[in-house]
């Protein structure tokens, strides 16, 4: 588990934006009524590259935070590291902002505030991706949603072990169409020079859910008001996110992190 700056790794080249800087202003669009995502081509197969954050932790101060896996609980452990959270809130954040009381699960890649080394104040669960399967790969190493790959790992070592939930056992279980939530890691892929989410947690959702994804802005069309998230054009101009986008004023930027909710219309 690492201090929280950006949860997403460098390119292996050293080129690109300075993340520390344009990562922080999260930009987030929220809408129930217009159309905020376009869906373009979807992606599949699986990826090479380092993972962004290994099971490390440094000392940390108060008010600090840090971000890592769950991979345990007695307590609970993230990342291996065992953090007492006796006193702690436990909260997932909703598509219109707001903050509502959740439980921890395993798996699932999480924020936390620290109100002193290994102690929690506050734990936020951090979803990579909420949406729909839209491709599964034969060998059930990776599957597309919203646009986005995500590979998958049945096999102890140096990845991160998917863990299934929601009625899933194992990748066997997954289908297109299925609605799911995402949680994992950044992974540089090298031969399409994008990033792919090393899951850790797939969880089947019981129902239709507003469309989550977060990533790395690419293609920017300041003209257009849309950019890019792999195989994911995202909408925001005023009549997409209705005036919703947060912190106010906030606008996007090439190679920015980002957080986005919304709907993707049918096609």
């Amino acid at each position: 588990m690492n201090q929280a700056q950006s949860a997403w790794p460098a390119r292996p080249d050293h080129h690109h934006p300075d993340l520390a800087r344009a990562g922080r202003a999260r930009l987030r669009a929220a809408l129930a009524t217009a159309a905020l995502f376009g869906l373009a081509a979807c992606g599949g197969g699986s990826g090479t590259g380092g993972l962004a954050d290994g099971p490390s932790i440094s000392p940390l101060a108060a008010a600090q935070v840090s971000e890592g896996v769950v991979t345990g609980f007695g307590s609970v452990i993230v990342d291996g590291v065992a953090i007492d959270d006796s006193s702690a809130a436990v909260k997932v954040e909703t598509w219109d902002g707001q903050a509502v009381n959740a439980v921890l699960q395993l798996g699932q890649r999480v924020k936390i505030e620290h109100q002193g080394e290994h102690s929690a104040k506050r734990i936020t669960i951090d979803a990579a991706i909420i949406g729909q399967v839209q491709d599964v790969a034969a060998d059930r190493s990776s599957i597309t949603v919203a646009g986005q790959p995500v590979n998958l790992n049945a096999t102890a070592g140096a990845l991160p072990i998917t863990r299934y939930a929601g009625g899933y056992t194992d990748a066997l279980d997954l289908a297109v169409s299925d609605w799911v939530e995402i949680h994992g890691l950044p992974v540089f892929d090298a031969t399409s020079s994008s990033y792919r989410v090393q899951a850790t947690r797939v969880q089947q959702l019981a129902s239709e859910a507003i469309v989550r994804v977060r990533g790395m802005i690419t293609d920017l069309d300041q003209s257009a008001q849309t950019f890019r998230f792999n195989g994911l054009t995202v909408r925001y101009d005023g009549a997409a996110t209705a005036g919703t986008i947060r912190p106010a004023g906030a606008q996007p930027s090439e190679g920015a992190q980002a957080l986005v909710h919304g709907v993707i219309p049918p096609t």
